[in-house]
């Protein structure tokens, strides 16, 4: 504070110094000082949260560096993508290289860790025999078990911003989903056990909304 007193100090100084200057000039001079000063006070208050990043999703990484500053060790650990090795290992509490290595230190430590549950490599498969299929969901309930959290792209974003939308009403019709849409809203959170109707889910289709299901 002791600058900008001393900035204002000076101005004051100067103003008296000359000639025909009125007040009111006076006055929006000072103003001006005081508005940069609490514009700077600001600036330097936003503290950007660290966290930690692993994965190939670069697009995804940008996405957070607006918000967040992205450190080699953090109290949050991102993970963008677990191959079905990654995923096995994982499950069963064990590592083989520096990727695994961190995120179960991680999880050993206390430490919270999410998945981006579209970076699951086992998902990018259609036809996935069944028995196989089963096996992978009980390696990531596993992981899930550990602690982990699992959730989509769309979800997680939201959710690291503290911007989401829950909605929590029992069913999620077409003329409710419009309503949100109408509002400007192209994202929503629904609750787990929230019923979704075809027409609202044609609707989203139609329009780019995406609908999430919170876990």
């Amino acid at each position: 504070m002791t600058f900008w007193s001393d900035r204002l100090f000076t101005i004051v100084l100067e103003v008296d110094m000359l000639n025909n200057i009125n007040e009111e000039y006076i006055r929006k001079i000072i103003q001006k000082e005081l508005e940069k000063y609490f514009l700077l006070s600001r600036k330097e208050e936003t503290v950007k949260t660290n966290i930690s990043f692993l994965g190939e999703n670069m697009e995804l990484k940008r996405k957070l560096e607006d918000s967040f500053e992205i450190e080699e060790e953090s109290e949050t650990l991102i993970v963008s993508n677990l191959s079905l090795k990654n995923i096995y290992n994982l499950s069963i509490g064990i590592y083989e290289n520096k990727f695994e290595e961190k995120i179960l230190k991680q999880v050993l430590e206390g430490k919270k860790v999410f998945l981006i549950e579209e970076g699951l490599e086992y998902l990018k498969y259609q036809n996935i025999p069944t028995n196989l299929l089963e096996k992978y969901n009980t390696y990531v309930k596993n992981i899930k078990d550990y602690g982990i959290k699992i959730q989509k792209e769309a979800y997680f974003l939201q959710y690291i911003n503290n911007s989401e939308e829950i909605y929590s009403e029992r069913l999620l019709d077409y003329k409710k989903l419009r309503e949100f849409y109408l509002k400007g809203l192209n994202s929503l959170l629904v609750a787990e056990n929230t019923i979704i109707t075809s027409s609202a889910m044609d609707y989203a289709k139609e329009n780019n909304i995406t609908i999430v299901k919170r876990r």
